[in-house]
Order: C-alpha cells, then sequence, then structure tokens
C-alpha cells in the first residue's frame, strides 16, 4: 500500500502528537517546546505545520522548476548557507543552562588573556587512550579563539557553534543534492538538516559536543562512498575521519567495528555480501557486544545494583550506568526499566529527530519490501543506530536525560542519515511528492525549540518545567534545574515568588518528609527570597519546612538563625546558631561570630563567653578581648 493519502495520515499522526505534548504536562519534554511560547506563535507554528503536511500536492506543485543540479548550483548552495548562518545567528540561547555550560564557563572565567603552549598542545593531541581528548581539545579551541581574537569564551563557544553548523550543512546539502533526484524531495531533506532538533547545539551551547556533528557527518559520508567504491584514498579518509571523531568524543570508539567493515570491503570485496546482512550482524557481532556489555555491567562496573547517590566523594565512573533495580526513596522512581526512563528515552530520540522517525515509520509501513535492508551503508548505520540507541539507553544521565541532552544527541546523525540512505535507495517521484510536506511540516517543530531557548520567559518556563518533571521521576538536581529557571526572572521578585510558590505545591505530594533535601532546597530557596524582602515571619514557616525534609542543608540554618534573629527571638536564633559552628558554615570563623553574637542577645553570657574563648585561640578581636571578664 503506498496510498500518498496514507502516507498524509501518518504525517497528520506526528502533528497529533505534538499536539498531545502541547497538553501533556511536563513529561513530554522532548516534544512541549511549543507550550512555552507565545499564543500567536504556538497558533501559527500548528496552522503552518498542518498545511504542509495536508497540502504536499500544491507544495510540489509550486516548486516546480528548481532544480539543484546534484548539487553544482553553486548559488543554491551560497544561499543555503547564508539562510544556515541566519538561523544560528538569530536563535543564539538566552542563558547557558544545560549539560555542563554553566559550569565551564565558570571554571574558564571571562576570556583566555594569557597564552599557555598546553592549549595549542591539547588541540593537536592525539592520545585517544585519554577518555578526556575531547574535553581539552574543544576547551583547547575555545580559550585560543578568546586569546586570539580578545573575545569572552561565551563568544568564542558561539564561534565553535556557527562553523559547526555551517560544516554540517554544507556536507549535508553536497549529499542531498547530489544522491536524490527529485526536486521537491531534495527541498525537503535541506529542511530537515536546516530544522534538525539537534541544531540548538550550534546556538551558542557552551559545550564541547558542537564539532563532533560535522564530524560524524564526514564520517559516515565517507564511510559510504568506502563501502560503495572501495580505494586507498577513501579508506585513508575514512581512518582521518574515524580519528577525528574519537579525538572530539570518546565514545566515538564504537565506530571502530564499521571502520574493520570498510577495510574488510576493500581487501575482501567477495565476502562483503556474506557479513553484509543483518542476521551476520546480530549474530556475530551485535550478540557478543551485548554479551560483553552485560558482563562488564554485573562483574566489572556492577552497576545492576547502583545507589545512583552523586556527591564530592563519590568517582563519576561509579555512576556510568543505570541500576537494575531501584535504591530506596526518593531515588527509586527511575532505573534501566522504569517506565519513567523508557519514556524520557522515547523523548529523546524526537530531539534526535522526528522527521527520520517519520520516515521510517513511513518505510516500515509502505515500502519495507522494496528496500534493500542488507545494503552495506544502511547495515553499517543502522548498526550505529542500534548500538549507540543501546549504550545511551544504559547509560546513567548524570544531570537527568533533559539536562544531559546534549550528549544523548550523539546518536542524532546515525538516525537522520539512516532515514537519508533508505530513501535514497527509493527515489520514486510518488514517494517524494507524497512526503516531502510532511517532512517540512514535522520539522517545522524545531523553530519552537530555538524560539524557546533564544527567549528569556520561555527559557525560564522550560527550565521550570523539566526541573519538576525530573523532580517526580530522577529527582538528582532537579531544584537546581527549577532554580535555573526561575533565576531568570528574579528582576520580577512578585513572579518569581509566585512562581516559586506554585512549584512548591505543585511538587509536595512527591516529597518525601525527612529525607528529601532537593525539596528542602526548593522551599529554603523561597525563605530566602522572603528573607531579602525582609518578611521573616513567612521566611521561618518555609525555612521551618525546610528542615521537617532534611537537615543536611547547612544553608537552611542560616534561615532558620536569620528569621528568628530579626523577630527577636534570640534563644532560637542561638539554638540554630550552633547548628552553624558545627558544620562550620557558612565558614568556621564567622560561624562562632554568628554564634557569639546570638548568644549576647540572648542573655547567655556564660556561653557567650566560652566561645569567646575558644575564638581567641584562633583567632584575634580586641572587641571579645574587653567582653571576657579578667580572672
Amino acid at each position: 500500500m503506498r496510498n500518498p493519502f496514507a502516507i498524509t495520515l501518518v504525517g497528520i499522526s506526528f502533528w497529533l502528537l505534538f499536539v498531545a505534548a502541547l497538553f501533556g504536562g511536563d513529561s513530554f519534554w522532548g516534544l512541549n517546546f511549543s507550550s512555552f511560547l507565545e499564543t500567536s506563535i504556538k497558533v501559527g507554528l500548528f496552522v503552518s505545520s498542518l498545511i504542509f503536511i495536508v497540502g504536499t500536492p500544491y507544495f510540489t506543485n509550486g516548486l516546480k522548476g528548481i532544480n539543484l543540479e546534484n548539487g553544482k548550483n553553486l548559488y543554491f548552495r551560497i544561499g543555503y548557507l547564508v539562510v544556515g548562518f541566519l538561523l544560528l545567528n538569530h536563535f543564539t540561547i538566552f542563558e547557558n543552562v544545560y549539560g555542563d555550560s554553566v559550569q565551564f564557563l565558570t571554571r574558564m572565567g571571562e576570556r583566555t588573556i594569557e597564552y599557555s603552549p598546553k592549549f595549542v598542545n591539547a588541540l593537536f593531541s592525539f592520545d585517544l587512550t585519554n577518555p578526556k581528548l575531547g574535553n581539552l581539545t574543544v576547551l583547547s579551541l575555545v580559550r585560543l579563539i578568546s586569546y586570539g581574537f580578545n573575545l569572552s569564551h561565551l563568544v568564542s563557544f558561539q564561534i565553535v557553534g556557527i562553523i559547526s553548523g555551517l560544516l554540517f550543512f554544507n556536507l549535508s546539502f553536497s549529499y542531498i543534492t547530489k544522491n536524490n533526484k527529485h526536486w521537491a524531495l531534495q527541498v525537503a531533506l535541506l529542511i530537515v538538516v536546516l530544522f534538525s532538533p539537534f541544531n540548538q547545539l550550534f546556538l551558542g551551547h557552551a559545550e564541547i559536543y558542537a564539532l563532533a556533528f560535522p564530524a560524524v557527518t564526514w564520517y559516515l559520508l565517507t564511510l559510504k562512498s568506502s563501502l560503495e567504491l572501495p580505494t586507498k584514498k577513501r579508506l585513508v579518509l575514512l581512518v582521518l575521519a574515524f580519528i577525528l571523531c574519537v579525538k572530539l568524543h570518546y565514545l566515538f570508539i564504537l565506530l571502530f567495528p564499521t571502520l574493520v567493515f570498510a577495510v574488510l570491503s576493500f581487501t575482501h570485496p567477495d565476502r562483503i555480501k556474506q557479513i553484509s546482512n543483518w542476521r551476520f550482524l546480530l549474530k556475530y557481532l551485535m550478540l557478543p557486544i551485548v554479551l560483553i556489555g552485560t558482563a562488564l555491567y554485573f562483574f566489572v562496573f556492577k552497576d545492576y545494583n547502583d545507589p545512583r547517590f552523586l556527591g564530592p566523594e563519590v568517582d563519576l565512573y561509579d555512576r556510568l550506568f543505570l541500576p537494575l533495580f531501584s535504591p530506596e526513596a526518593p531515588l527509586d522512581r527511575y532505573n534501566l526499566f522504569s517506565f519513567n526512563h523508557i519514556f524520557d528515552f522515547v523523548n529523546m530520540t524526537f530531539l534526535w529527530s522526528a522527521a527520520s522517525l517519520f520516515l521510517l515509520v513511513v518505510f516500515a509501513l509502505f515500502y519495507a519490501k522494496k528496500i534493500n535492508w542488507n545494503q552495506p551503508i544502511l547495515v553499517s548505520t543502522g548498526f550505529l543506530l542500534l548500538l549507540f540507541s543501546m549504550v545511551f539507553f544504559a547509560f546513567n544521565p548524570l544531570l537527568s536525560m533533559p539536562m544531559d541532552f546534549d550528549l544523548f544527541s550523539l546518536a542524532a546523525p546515525f538516525l537522520l542519515f539512516f532515514g537519508f540512505f533508505i530513501i535514497e535507495q527509493i527515489q520514486d517521484e510518488e514517494l517524494s511528492k507524497s512526503i516531502s510536506g510532511s517532512l517540512i511540516g514535522i520539522s517545522l517543530f524545531s523553530i519552537a525549540i530555538f524560539m524557546c531557548n533564544a527567549q528569556k520567559e520561555s527559557l525560564s518556563l522550560r527550565m521550570e518545567s523539566l526541573g519538576k518533571h525530573v523532580f517526580k521521576t530522577y529527582w538528582i538536581r532537579s531544584v537546581g534545574d527549577i532554580q535555573l529557571g526561575l533565576n531568570l526572572i528574579k528582576d520580577n521578585p512578585e513572579v518569581y515568588l509566585s512562581r516559586s510558590i506554585a512549584v512548591v505545591v505543585e511538587l509536595e505530594p512527591f516529597a518525601l518528609k525527612g529525607n528529601d533535601i532537593e525539596y528542602a532546597n526548593l522551599l529554603w530557596s523561597v525563605g530566602k527570597e522572603y528573607r531579602a524582602q525582609k518578611e521573616y515571619v513567612k521566611a521561618l514557616n518555609f525555612h521551618t519546612r525546610s528542615l521537617s525534609y532534611s537537615d543536611q542543608l547547612p544553608a537552611n540554618y542560616i534561615g532558620l538563625m536569620e528569621s528568628n534573629y530579626f523577630l527577636e527571638d534570640y534563644q532560637a536564633a542561638y539554638h540554630y546558631s550552633k547548628e552553624l559552628v558545627r558544620l562550620q558554615y557558612p565558614y568556621e570563623k564567622r560561624a562562632y561570630e554568628i554564634s557569639i553574637d546570638c548568644a549576647l542577645k540572648s542573655n547567655l553570657k556564660g556561653e557567650a563567653i566560652a566561645m569567646m574563648k575558644i575564638y581567641l585561640e584562633k583567632w584575634e578581636s580586641a572587641y571579645y578581648q574587653r567582653l571576657i571578664p579578667k580572672e
């Protein structure tokens, strides 16, 4: 069955998924970007998308006469790259909040003002035994740009992102215009590339991943040409592409089996047909990998019963994979096969490429028998897609999957080009006309991603939404995510407080009394804001509630002490000040000074004098010397 109307129905089904995400709440974090935009933009986006999906015949007829001349038309290429540049430059992320971007910008400082040879050494290092080589490479490049052009690190990251995006667009343009003969399909696929969800990594995201995407694209296209016509030159280029990919991120060591496959296609071309099939792949390659991975999981990393807890004393490599069994509450809602994790992973695949998912559904339903699934490049790319999906499914998203989406997006090029390589096989005008409009309509939803991240209010709402979802599922660091969003609107204290309190109310049913430092942190932040507004009764209420959820939050004792102090309940203030001394918070000297002051205000002179004596053994104070009676 290849009825164009049936394919349109598949497109409408995908459109309805985005409609469901619009009203489905925080759990649909991979599809619900439009829900944070203004109503007029939402309506325009959904209507435009639907028009393209149901109006495919009009779209294809309207573009008749366009001829990209197999990619040789320089004007089209330049025009495409100019549009790509404008997109990348216009939708720069408003604030870096995802992944390790905040950490990188904080550690690196404003800019690099002194040159160091280690930057160049790291940039050109090919020590592939170093798992952190990707970090060193990209961060050194950013530092060199910052130093060489006297730019901030933030702007330097933006430059790396734009260059990476343009390289990716250019490589994709060459492939699409060369390997697809129908103009409507060429235009549609070029738009799919331009509006790929992972392009948000090119939009000023201060992370290490942007350069990996053109590198992997180069690898896949070189792999394709090597398998189709093996030559020494192409193999050398493939090896170079492989080394570059591993240099940019160590996870790309997983490309190695396909490199071996390409070498075999050159040295033993007569045997390629025997091994280029899914049965051989699953039996002799994927099965051993799964068995080895399982052994590592159970006997080396021992992550099957991992507590998932993170702390300063915990090596992150001890938390690489999700456990099979949930730890105790509040970490009990997320494990390897929990619904929450599976649903997160489904969300993640839409951030890889919703358009490619649409293509795979269409191929599976209507063209499965027409496709040569054992074509070497399909087997290779399909293997990589399957392998990376399995690894990422097992990975423990240390920042939560929504916040660590940049790392998990490294699998996206395999899904994107798997779809492209399949469609290249068919090259049927009926298919081209049937899917072009739907591909564009589905891709348009990525505009919501770019707009959401580029605007203060929408990014704030999205971060709050992500944090609430993470609190109800993965839990770890969830309130930090919420605070990243709320802090964007902290210049409006009234809105900040009203939204904060609404979050407190919504999350209370999911919080664990006596053992929930995340929720305690949320309550503390509201109390802190009330203290800033000198509303100490309300502040004390939230700090007291915070203590009932966790007594492991040192900053909350400051809130309890200060609120009681300004309410003139000095004995209560002194009680909590002693906790500050015990915890040496915010630091030991200051903790003693606070506690001594509270003791004096409470007329507890004996205790105040005892603490003054301890204080004077460590630090000098003429004031305390005068207060201590002479013996």
